[in-house]
């Protein structure tokens, strides 16, 4: 199972090795799906990235089950989805006629 749209949206300053050695860590440790991803913890995959960038990823994939799995599912820039429900998106000012 590989997470690249996941991850390049998360940390757009990936590299692309440590993308290849992040997918193999969850190949390793036994991520099978998307939704075990909510299991992965920041001491799997610490030796990969830096803190702060594991804290981010690990904190998605425990909030956004569902939207990642969308993702995936549909191959759309990830964005698209997260821009959906968000509440600024979601708000329309009305139209007012000006002279």
């Amino acid at each position: 199972m590989e997470v690249n749209p996941t991850l390049k949206h998360i940390l757009p300053n990936l590299s692309d090795e440590q993308v290849k050695a992040i997918n193999q860590t969850l190949a390793d440790i036994g991520v099978e799906s998307t939704e075990d991803l909510k299991e992965v913890r920041e001491d799997d995959i610490v030796h990969i990235l830096k803190p702060i960038q594991t804290r981010k990823l690990i904190k998605f994939w425990q909030n956004a089950q569902g939207k990642f799995a969308d993702m995936a599912a549909t191959e759309i820039y990830p964005a698209t989805n997260i821009l959906q429900d968000c509440l600024a998106y979601k708000f329309m000012a009305p139209l007012v006629s000006f002279p």
